[in-house]
């Protein structure tokens, strides 16, 4: 497979329809902001020094593997304390399945969803 930050999603009589991978990563993030118990999406540590530099990444703690015809999306979550962590996972799969999908018209393979931290509410005040 060669490497691409595209994801080709269609050839007609006019020309081409790429998508950029960072564009699949958005509309995962999108999805998921009105689940409750998600926390925040988390990202690595140099995605968080960028951050601080002024460089926002709105798909920040997503990944997206392209591979044949379909898409492997990974999303890192922080998730409240007390919430019920299989049933957001679900719920998330699904949102950015059905997102991805509707959006762009693209197989999307799997979601995995990786826990990262359990957060309590008052930390957001301190942000």
């Amino acid at each position: 497979m060669v490497s691409s930050t595209h994801t080709m999603t269609e050839i007609n009589e006019l020309g081409k329809v790429r998508i950029a991978h960072e564009v699949v990563g958005v509309i995962a993030s999108l999805a998921l902001r009105d689940i409750e118990g998600i926390y925040s999406i988390g990202g690595s540590i140099s995605e968080g020094i960028s951050e601080m530099f002024g460089k926002k990444k709105y798909n920040k703690g997503i990944q997206v593997k392209v591979e044949e015809d379909t898409v492997s999306i990974s999303v890192n979550l922080d998730v409240e304390y007390g919430a019920k962590i299989p049933e957001i996972s679900k719920a998330s799969q699904e949102a950015i399945k059905e997102a991805v999908e509707n959006m762009t018209g693209l197989l999307v393979s799997n979601v995995d969803i990786y826990i990262h931290r359990v957060r309590f509410l008052d930390e957001k005040d301190n942000k």
